[in-house]
């Protein structure tokens, strides 16, 4: 059970967290830390939201999570410390059982890359960068790349996140704006409408699709979920020849292959500058990133394993643009691959988030045209058949 509590620490500063385990294990672990408990008491909400939606970290979390463990290292405070303060400092209850579970792990005298693989919270990338940084005692240095990689992917997400919500948003209010006119304004117009309007093609097409999401509106509400299913059905059974189709879509592929490319690289960097080598480097990213770009690097790998150097091996693979393998080369000669990687990466960062905000530049004039085209429907359907009728009756009374 998660247990949110209220108490004094030995500076008589009030502070609240939560806690996971029995109610008697949590008052023992505040005596333990010489906390003067206030209150204490069950989290429901806490409880339901762990229970239910306890996936893994966002990147924002990450980030932050490994930014503050690295300060607090740099300080010189001990692992068990600086987890203990973590916890102290947390209100999220999934955090605070992470942090007991690793502290529990560190006292069975486990290694901190142990721990963290013990959670199942970090990916196999994490567990190496950890593992690299505890052998060559750079610690500090390894959670700072780890914050950095995390920070870079959140950004580039909630980038993407933001170009998606603008057009769903219109086009859900266009389509549930459909719905409703076609069950309750269409079929009062329908009454209205001249004998002549049935000889448009666009009234009888207005008409039909009202007569569908009259009918069958439960189908159209689900044929979203049914398309997204699909996709998700065919990238799983022949994700390698639809991934190659993705990439060649005009302009849309480009910013595609910037954003794998940019976080391939990303990656390869954090694990080379934690003092993992190139070859496993590869393998890790292979084995955990489920992207096409990743892939790619299997044929690399090969000639890795063959003898080649690395830039030698991205020239043999004509996805990975010259550009690549020449600032790799570079890289080799001059001994400094880190510096490299992380040009390539950030080359290639800035590349998608221009070709992302001349998407945006793209897809409001795009949206302004589809809610044109569906006004000018509506007008063409139904409005002007109806005034047309109206100006008829007006002369025929004039007329008399």
């Amino acid at each position: 059970m998660y247990w949110r509590y209220v108490a004094l620490n030995s500076h008589v500063h009030e502070i609240s967290g939560v806690l996971y385990g029995s109610r008697d294990e949590v008052l023992f672990e505040l005596q333990e830390k010489h906390f003067n408990v206030i209150s204490i008491r069950p989290d429901i909400l806490e409880f339901i939201r762990v229970s239910f939606f306890s996936g893994k970290f966002t990147a924002k979390q990450m980030a932050i999570f490994f930014k503050d463990f690295g300060n607090m290292l740099e300080t010189g405070l001990t692992i068990p410390h600086i987890l203990r303060t973590l916890q102290e400092q947390t209100l999220d209850g999934r955090l605070a059982s992470l942090y007991t579970e690793m502290s529990k792990k560190l006292r069975q005298g486990e290694a901190l890359s142990v721990c963290f693989k013990e959670t199942g919270k970090f990916t196999d990338l994490v567990i190496s960068v950890v593992s690299s940084g505890e052998q060559a005692g750079q610690l500090p240095l390894t959670m700072g790349a780890l914050s950095q990689y995390y920070d870079t992917l959140d950004d580039m997400k909630g980038r993407v996140l933001g170009v998606c919500v603008y057009p769903i948003v219109i086009v859900s209010i266009l389509f549930f704006s459909l719905v409703y006119i076609s069950l309750n304004v269409i079929p009062h117009i329908k009454d209205i409408l001249p004998p002549s309007a049935m000889n448009s093609f666009i009234t009888v097409f207005m008409l039909g699709l009202a007569c569908f999401l009259q009918h069958c509106w439960l189908i159209a509400l689900l044929l979203p979920f049914v398309l997204i299913a699909v996709f998700i059905y065919l990238k799983h059974l022949m994700r390698e020849r639809l991934d190659a189709y993705l990439f060649k879509i005009p302009y849309f592929g480009q910013v595609l292959r910037d954003y794998e490319l940019s976080v391939v690289f990303l990656s390869i960097w954090v694990l080379h500058r934690a003092g993992v080598t190139i070859h496993i480097a590869l393998r890790k990213i292979i084995d955990s990133n489920k992207t096409y770009t990743a892939r790619q690097l299997e044929g690399c790998l090969k000639f890795l394993i063959a003898g080649y150097s690395i830039s030698e091996a991205l020239k043999q693979n004509p996805f990975f643009p010259k550009l690549i393998a020449d600032t790799v080369r570079i890289g080799e000669e001059m001994g400094r691959y880190d510096e490299y990687f992380e040009r390539i990466y950030g080359f290639y960062r800035k590349n998608f988030q221009s070709r992302l905000n001349i998407l945006v530049k793209l897809v409001e004039p795009a949206l302004l045209i589809f809610c044109g085209v569906f006004l000018f429907l509506m007008v063409a359907a139904f409005i002007k058949p109806i005034y047309a009728n109206l100006g008829n009756i007006s002369a025929a009374t004039l007329r008399q």
